[in-house]
Order: structure tokens, then C-alpha cells, then sequence
């Protein structure tokens, strides 16, 4: 759910290795359903992506389709805004979590990845930024 707000994103991973992303506007409707982000996930057994809301109003969805991660921002009408990667070394995703900064205006979004080789990454997304790796 996008903080302070009824809105909220849902992304589904299906067995055909795509994620999909829906908005629901937080009033009467879904303004996108079928906004297909990838087809091409690396993992169809982990959960290989994650989404939070930026403070601009837009989800940001991290998924592993290729080496790098790749990333995709969707404004809260459903247009695709910027997309982008960021690498983690060879190895798969093989679990990812989001969480948005809980300080009211804050643009940071905080993402952990769990690779094949069980080492955690930590990323970091600001607006107007590029995604970051900020450790290992």
C-alpha cells in the first residue's frame, strides 16, 4: 500500500516466468491490469521480485530476468516511467524483500536480495536516482 493512501500495487509471478502488476487507485478501480513487467524471470521456485511505492506516487518493482537485476518505476496511472538494472555479481536472486523509508517524505526505498550463493545484498532506490548496491 502506498503510504498514507487507500492505493495500492499487487505483483504475481506466474509459472510461465512473468510478473504482472496491477494498481488499484484506492477508490473504485484498478487502473492497470495488465502491465506485464517481465516475461523472462530467472527463478520460477523463489520469489525473484519485489515492489514498494516511491514518494512520487510510483511503485518500483525489482525483478531478476537477467544478470544484472533489472528494475521498472510505474507511475500510478501504469505507464512505465524508467527501468534500469543493477548488478549483484553472477549469481540468481533467489528471494527478494522491499521496504520504503516509514519517515513521512522520505524518497528511499531499501531492497534485500538473497542470491543462489545465500549472500545477502542490500540495495538502494532513491528518486530521481538509479538504483544502488550498497552491501556486500
Amino acid at each position: 500500500a502506498e503510504q498514507g493512501t487507500n492505493r495500492i500495487a499487487v505483483a504475481v509471478g506466474t509459472d510461465n516466468d512473468e510478473v504482472w502488476l496491477a494498481i488499484w487507485d484506492g477508490v473504485s478501480s484498478w487502473v492497470t491490469t495488465d502491465r506485464a513487467i517481465t516475461s523472462a524471470l530467472s527463478s520460477t521456485v523463489a520469489l525473484s521480485f519485489a515492489l514498494a511505492w516511491n514518494t512520487a506516487g510510483n511503485v518500483v518493482v525489482l525483478y531478476d530476468e537477467t544478470t544484472p537485476l533489472q528494475y521498472t518505476v510505474v507511475t500510478s496511472s501504469g505507464t512505465v516511467s524508467t527501468t534500469g538494472s543493477v548488478s549483484i555479481g553472477t549469481d540468481t536472486a533467489t528471494s527478494m524483500m522491499a521496504w520504503p523509508d516509514p519517515n513521512a517524505g522520505s524518497p528511499v526505498i531499501l531492497f534485500m536480495v538473497l542470491d543462489s550463493s545465500k549472500m545477502l545484498h542490500f540495495l538502494r532506490y532513491e528518486r530521481e536516482r538509479d538504483l544502488e548496491r550498497l552491501l556486500p
